[in-house]
């Protein structure tokens, strides 16, 4: 994902954790809804939820991890040009 270069969004995580700090509890609520109802299970989190964390299984098929990853890229995408 080149979102942090596109839309100056910080990603950090550690492992197969990783997060979006999207400094908005209605973007990330937003994008946290529109992946659930694609199918993908998120978790907006951080002190004013604002935060999209991702911890898929250790388990995971690589081309699930791709499929929910592609996904979820097109999720924030979405959410981030019609913010801005």
């Amino acid at each position: 994902m080149k979102l942090t270069e596109r839309f100056g969004i910080e990603l950090r995580g550690r492992g197969m954790i990783f997060e979006i700090d999207t400094d908005s509890t209605a973007l990330a609520t937003q994008i946290q809804m529109d992946c659930f109802g694609a199918g993908l299970l998120i978790e907006a989190v951080g002190a004013g939820d604002e935060v999209v964390k991702v911890a898929p299984p250790l388990t995971i098929e690589l081309s699930t991890l791709d499929r929910g990853l592609d996904l979820l890229e097109h999720q924030v995408v979405k959410n981030l040009d019609s913010k801005g």
